[in-house]
């Protein structure tokens, strides 16, 4: 066992609450026992309850994905009132009331600091603002339906640092409860120990992911975890189990990432947001990159983001976002800025896209595959960017929707190919050479490029 929760415990005032013992083994849960009914129960006998008590304790809480507050749960990305009862328990237990909240449609009590810290996080940009508000709060999106539908991953990026991503990183914790969130490195998925720690969590924090290349294996069991998908996991000295997944993955780093994965389904669940604000002390210097805050920082603002409140103001803000964004069912419109860094980060990430990009499609449709992966050769050297290998056929198929096929007559060639020579003259009979998805699509835009040629001489 690593974690068991006492629910519905009542204080001296009457107040419902939640208590979480974590990270036990099962000899400590035996003795635990044993200790509570030692007049009736031997140690050995203890023991053989707390196996008895993981077996059947193992089958609850791993399929079911309810997130239970003092007051209410959330079920299926819906709010409810009151205790969930079910033959299942709830997956997440959080210690706060919050249900009037909901019922208000607005926080109970504003705390300034957050809004501030989360607009200096977005560049001091509504529109960023409002979609990355938006992004957080799919956290209670606990459904695989629902996570399959907003699929999407927030990474902070702030090349300077200062720009408050460590601070709030710790607030998510205290709002959330750190039983609840678990701190690991994506590049680290692939890691069996990692994966189950994330699988098992609500919010998964790369508090401070670096600029090591993310792996095939990490990116795929990224994209399966955005989508809330089942996975089957390994815990320390446990056996294989079917685990339902509903964690919501938010990166913070100081670099944008690497990624073996070039596919437009990786890239489409990246919400990259440059921080180029930083929080300083007055005598601190701005970074090279950066600019100072707008926000009036002081000690005091410092300490509101410390407080129970502000934890308090962060869940009820998400979680009434949540009941809107449901209601809307669709993300509020990406910023042209979020836009630019995603395709910023994908030529970066990837050379063949960049080559693209620059070249064009016209020196790539109707040339033969040895001819365009020559020219992709001469430009990545120019460029001195890292020259993609098998990942290079797989963008172009997966990013702009070209093929390789076989090219057995002329209009399917661009004239300035050696291809064209070459069946023009009969020296061979077909080719193998890009294209667009169908073979009209194909002929049409060679002869519009043929014509081009001929109106520009």
């Amino acid at each position: 066992l690593s974690e068991i929760t006492f629910d519905e415990i009542i204080d001296l005032e009457g107040k419902h609450s939640i208590e979480t013992i974590s990270n036990y083994s099962q000899f400590s849960f035996a003795f635990f026992i044993y200790h509570m009914l030692r007049s009736v129960m031997n140690l050995s006998e203890s023991e053989k309850v707390a196996e008895k008590l993981e077996g059947l304790l193992s089958l609850y809480g791993k399929t079911g994905t309810v997130i239970q507050f003092n007051d209410c749960y959330v079920k299926d990305g819906y709010v409810h009132p009151g205790f969930f009862e079910d033959a299942d328990l709830p997956r997440f237990f959080i210690d706060r009331s919050v249900y009037q909240a909901v019922l208000n449609g607005a926080p109970l009590n504003k705390v300034q600091a957050v809004d501030d810290l989360l607009m200096n996080l977005c560049n001091f940009d509504e529109a960023t603002f409002k979609r990355i508000l938006a992004v957080l709060s799919t956290i209670f999106f606990n459904n695989e339906d629902l996570k399959t539908k907003f699929n999407s991953s927030i990474r902070f990026v702030g090349k300077d640092g200062r720009n408050g991503k460590s601070i709030f990183s710790a607030l998510m914790r205290r709002a959330f409860g750190k039983s609840n969130c678990h701190i690991f490195s994506i590049a680290d998925l692939s890691d069996s120990k990692t994966l189950y720690a994330v699988a098992n969590s609500l919010v998964a924090i790369d508090s401070d992911s670096t600029g090591k290349t993310i792996s095939d294996d990490s990116s795929a069991l990224f994209k399966s975890l955005t989508s809330g998908e089942s996975l089957e996991v390994k815990g320390l000295y446990k056996q294989s189990e079917m685990i339902q997944t509903c964690c919501s993955i938010i990166a913070f780093s100081n670099m944008m990432p690497g990624s073996s994965d070039k596919t437009t389904a990786y890239l489409r669940r990246l919400e990259i947001v440059l921080c180029n604000y930083q929080i300083l002390n007055p005598q601190d210097k701005v970074g090279p990159n950066s600019k100072e805050t707008l926000i009036d920082v002081d000690e005091d603002w410092f300490n509101a983001l410390r407080t129970d409140e502000a934890a308090q103001y962060l869940i009820e803000l998400l979680l009434i976002e949540s009941q809107r964004l449901i209601r809307a069912g669709h993300y509020p419109e990406k910023p042209k800025s979020m836009e630019l860094v995603l395709q910023m980060f994908a030529e970066e990430n990837d050379s063949a896209s960049a080559f693209v990009h620059e070249v064009g499609l016209e020196e790539i449709v109707g040339y033969s595959i040895a001819e365009v992966r020559e020219k992709y050769h001469e430009w990545c050297e120019s460029n001195d960017m890292s020259e993609l290998k098998r990942k290079f056929n797989e963008t172009l198929t997966d990013r702009f929707g070209l093929k390789s096929a076989i090219a057995n007559n002329v209009a399917l060639v661009n004239q300035s190919s050696n291809a064209y020579v070459q069946i023009s003259a009969g020296v061979k009979k077909a080719i193998r050479c890009w294209q667009l998805p169908t073979t009209e699509k194909t002929k049409e835009f060679i002869s519009k490029q043929l014509s081009k040629v001929k109106t520009e001489n």
